[in-house]
């Protein structure tokens, strides 16, 4: 005697099958046009690779090291923030004048930045003590801190592109330090962790 029961059991499944493929296909579909490609890791691994692409014809680590040293010298008693699409810099007073345009060195400029943030070891120590930062005070401020904002996009599109940065430290015992999280922001315009580098340069994501 025929089982007719076995065909029914393998249409029913197949049409399992075929449902939950649809299913997934749909879910995958609105995924993407909801912004989720690439993936954020996939776009930090680019990011990351083009970073290298534009150091190396300049000198690598070890050029934005020195040109980050340079500028710490020059400017050992200021601070100030570098925008490359705007006339003017938000700068102290101290420094009134600096030419947003030709201020970054070769490796600096490579990196083509959407802004650098440059703190002093004195910028630090009045900072610090206006907050009551101690750690700073006993030690962190003896060194120049400067931050570079590379990518990163906040939800425009449908797609965030992550934040990548790097901080270059510059001065005496900076061994111990370690970049902290940047204070609120949307995503894609703030980092909460870093990487080392190597001594001194920590990539912020």
């Amino acid at each position: 005697m025929v089982n007719s029961q076995q065909p029914r059991t393998c249409l029913s499944g197949a049409l399992s099958r075929i449902a939950l493929a649809v299913f997934a296909t749909v879910m995958f579909l609105d995924y993407l046009m909801r912004g989720g490609w690439p993936p954020e890791w996939l776009d930090r691994r680019h990011e990351r690779q083009i970073v290298i692409e534009r150091l190396q014809p300049v000198g690598g680590w070890a050029a934005l090291q020195r040109d980050c040293d340079t500028l710490a010298l020059q400017y050992r008693d200021g601070d100030f923030i570098w925008f490359p699409r705007i006339d003017t810099n938000t700068i102290s007073p101290d420094l009134a004048g600096i030419s947003y345009t030709n201020a970054l060195p070769p490796a600096i400029s490579a990196l083509k930045p959407r802004n650098v943030t440059f703190n002093s070891p004195a910028a630090r120590q009045r900072d610090a003590a206006m907050r009551h930062d101690f750690r700073t005070l006993n030690g962190e401020a003896q060194f120049a801190v400067f931050r570079f904002w590379i990518f990163g996009k906040p939800n425009t599109d449908g797609h965030v592109m992550p934040y990548l940065g790097l901080e270059v430290v510059s001065g005496t015992n900076a061994d111990g330090y370690t970049p902290h999280p940047s204070m609120g922001g949307a995503k894609g315009n703030r980092y909460d962790t870093y990487r080392k580098i190597t001594n001194g340069i920590y990539e912020i994501y």
